[in-house]
């Protein structure tokens, strides 16, 4: 079956686009636990819409100790206002991005690989494109092979551009879909000097099937990742 156009009527938010990136992000996750992946290893999902929070759990799991009160025996002690004017000042915009993420974990704990899901919000301005490109780049310095899906064609930024562009790549790794919205699989090789990137590019495109690339788990291991048949699936569990 072919990829659909989810940003543009008649599809547009039949279902919302969200819903199925989201939906997607579990299809990958179940079918990879369910036969694709070795023993050893096993799929996990982050997904997070909208603005969040990060909170110090270790601020709530540890409360400081509360100090003696004036009347129970100690001393109340006047806080001082420590205010000073602010020497550099000016408007800046965080990124704050949809994440659609499956991660593959190792029985030692070892993140294997990342698949991501690309959300409108991603592409959305240079910032969340940038900060998109950072999170693949962080996985990929680390050792873990990234997977991107891109199937927004409201926003025409090219998503493996942005990373060659985040790490000054060399031309042999140039690459760019000429429909806006690709599927790359990525891994890294050797250490030190001697690193080398390679990448299995593939262009999407509205009308036909979506490929199969590969999701490298380790040097010499790897599966494929049916992203055509994990796309239906999750496609098929909305009512339209």
């Amino acid at each position: 079956m072919p990829l659909r156009d989810h940003f543009h009527p008649p599809l547009q938010n039949r279902p919302n686009a969200e819903s199925m990136t989201a939906s997607w992000a579990t299809m990958l996750l179940l079918r990879l636990n369910a036969s694709v992946l070795p023993a050893g290893y096993r799929a996990e999902q982050e997904v997070f819409a909208g603005p969040r929070v990060t909170i110090d759990l270790g601020a709530l799991q540890n409360p400081p100790a509360p100090g003696p009160a004036n009347g129970e025996g100690g001393v109340a002690v006047a806080t001082r206002q420590y205010a000073p004017a602010a020497v550099l000042a000016g408007e800046v915009g965080f990124a704050d991005a949809d994440l659609f993420e499956v991660r593959v974990i190792s029985d030692d704990g070892r993140i294997a690989a990342a698949i991501e899901l690309v959300s409108r919000s991603n592409k959305d301005r240079p910032d969340t494109r940038r900060a998109f490109a950072v999170k693949c780049a962080s996985y990929l310095q680390a050792g873990v092979s990234v997977v991107f899906a891109d199937f927004v064609t409201c926003r025409r930024s090219d998503m493996h551009s942005e990373l060659v562009s985040l790490l000054d790549l060399p031309e042999s790794l140039h690459w760019s879909s000429s429909s806006g919205i690709a599927a790359v699989s990525y891994r890294v090789l050797g250490a030190g000097d001697g690193v080398r990137m390679e990448a299995w590019p593939a262009e999407l495109r509205v009308g036909e099937p979506l490929p199969t690339v590969p999701l490298w788990l380790d040097r010499d291991v790897a599966v494929p990742l049916d992203l055509e048949g994990s796309y239906e699936a999750a496609w098929a569990g909305h009512r339209r």
